[in-house]
């Protein structure tokens, strides 16, 4: 308590990473794989099939070649604000095409 009867906390100082917490983490890394985000957002859109939500308003099928994939591209593309030079250099050119 200050003079004024404020409550206050005193200033934490980190001891550092104690032995068994460096161990931890590096089993933690080397039993979880390593993530894309591409990837997760094509397996979410795989499960829960959010991409069917997508089309035309018509409500006619698609008329693209991969309608799973370029959705998948374009959520990814605007939910990340990627402009069209970025998602360029960042999506390989196969699934451009």
């Amino acid at each position: 308590m200050t003079r004024l009867s404020e409550p206050s906390l005193k200033a934490y100082r980190a001891e550092g990473q104690r032995p068994s917490a460096k161990r931890l983490e590096q089993e933690i890394k080397a039993r979880m794989p390593e993530r894309s985000l591409m990837g997760i957002v094509a397996r979410t859109a795989y499960w829960v099939e959010w991409w069917h939500r997508f089309g035309p308003p018509s409500g006619n099928e698609p008329k693209l070649d991969d309608p799973f994939g370029r959705y998948v591209i374009t959520m990814f593309v605007k939910g990340t604000n990627m402009g069209p030079y970025e998602a360029a250099r960042h999506i390989p050119r196969r699934e451009r095409a």
